[in-house]
């Protein structure tokens, strides 16, 4: 009927993301104790209860199109250190492997091990990925490789194709943004409701925007000098530091946080809203940042996640900044700026979530070889006329005294 269709939607969101795979029911039946009464039919026998714990667990809805792996905290005695948890299972579309999406063929299967500093932190890590009716991919974990995994917060989370012993196309892991102290304070929820009031022992990233949650308290985690700033009725206490740096706060109430914007947080809601900004694009092939991001050529598309709703995020909708600053732009499809930016996703005029992102002009193209002397010659092409060889930089690169065809 429709009104367990909607019961069984609304137990889908209460459930954390990283046990909505494994152990959805003793996770209802440890934090919502009621749960059992509030659906309209009454579970006598074991098929019943088995058939709705498939069917909670089933991967589909924004969280499985959406999230493969989450940034989180765990806590280690006083103090908290960084982490990945990936998902057993995952249905993700197409667009959100960004550039590598465009290489992959039309119901072909592929395994995604792991890249750059996610190989040496879980070499044994490995998913299977196969294309279902639809378009979207069913990735899955196999082996016994641990889905929980050490993890510094600013470095991205790569995972790449893999068939036929060839390697195809890198991607940056759905869910796992990469998390720079730079670019401003971030806020993190409970894998589960709390039982006391003591900080639970794992915490799940949760974005750098507006957020409600049924929970008690949000946390935050304030990577610079001085103390967060907050409006309206909202508490904030340090509960421990942060490996990664950092300084976190349980946080309670309804008002407003500075995340170097304002957001509006509420906790002890009737529901819960949480907001996420999935940038996918082309990017330039086989290159990264200095922190070993994707490099997007020109503006990327933008998914916007909402609960169980992802949509694309219209150019009318988001808004960008330079990390330094405060003051948002509109973002303009024809004249996209170069260099790291945040891009901001509103409605109404209320920030919902952000992410950051590095732009390169659209026909930038890079390519390189070794000379005789066994330097390295690097060839840019494509620069618009305003950028020279001079404002370009690399990482522990010197571009000084290069010329135009250098």
């Amino acid at each position: 009927t429709g009104e367990l269709a909607g019961k069984i939607a609304a137990l889908r969101r209460a459930i954390p993301d990283m046990f909505r795979s494994s152990d959805p029911l003793g996770w209802l039946d440890r934090n919502r104790e009621e749960w059992r009464r509030e659906l309209p039919l009454r579970l006598d026998d074991d098929a019943a209860t088995a058939l709705l714990a498939e069917v909670i667990a089933a991967p589909r809805g924004i969280v499985t199109e959406a999230t493969l792996a989450a940034r989180e905290l765990v806590r280690r005695g006083d103090g908290w250190v960084s982490g990945l948890a990936f998902a057993e299972r995952a249905t993700l579309k197409t667009a959100l492997f960004g550039a590598a999406g465009g290489v992959l063929q039309a119901g072909a299967s592929y395994r995604l091990r792991p890249e750059g500093r996610l190989a040496d932190a879980a070499p044994r890590l490995l998913f299977t990925a196969g294309q279902k009716e639809g378009g979207a991919w069913d990735v899955r974990s196999v082996g016994r490789a641990a889905l929980g995994v050490p993890f510094p917060l600013d470095e991205p989370a790569m995972l790449a194709f893999v068939a036929d012993g060839r390697r195809h196309a890198a991607f940056e892991a759905p869910g796992a943004p990469c998390l720079r102290g730079g670019e401003g304070p971030t806020l993190w929820r409970a894998e589960a409701l709390p039982a006391d009031d003591d900080p639970p022992e794992r915490l799940v990233y949760a974005g750098r925007g507006s957020i409600k949650t049924r929970q008690p308290r949000l946390y935050l985690l304030w990577p610079g000098e001085g103390s967060p700033e907050t409006k309206g009725d909202v508490a904030l206490a340090p509960v421990g530091e942060v490996a990664d740096g950092g300084r976190l706060y349980a946080l309670s109430g309804d008002g407003e946080v500075g995340l170097d914007d304002w957001a509006r947080v509420r906790t002890g809601s009737d529901r819960e809203d949480r907001y996420a900004l999935h940038p996918a694009g082309e990017t330039l092939p086989n290159a990264r940042d200095g922190n070993g991001e994707p490099l997007f050529r020109g503006w990327p598309d933008l998914h916007g996640e909402m609960n169980d709703a992802l949509k694309k995020v219209s150019h009318a909708e988001a808004r960008w900044r330079w990390p330094s600053e405060r003051s948002w732009r509109p973002l303009d499809r024809n004249a996209p700026p170069f260099g790291r930016v945040v891009i901001g996703w509103f409605t109404r005029d209320e920030l919902r979530a952000r992410c950051a992102v590095s732009l390169i002009p659209p026909g930038l193209a890079v390519s390189g070889r070794a000379t005789e002397a066994g330097a390295a010659s690097i060839t840019l092409s494509g620069l618009p006329p305003a950028i020279t060889p001079g404002t370009v930089r690399f990482e522990g690169v010197s571009t000084e005294g290069w010329t135009q065809d250098a």
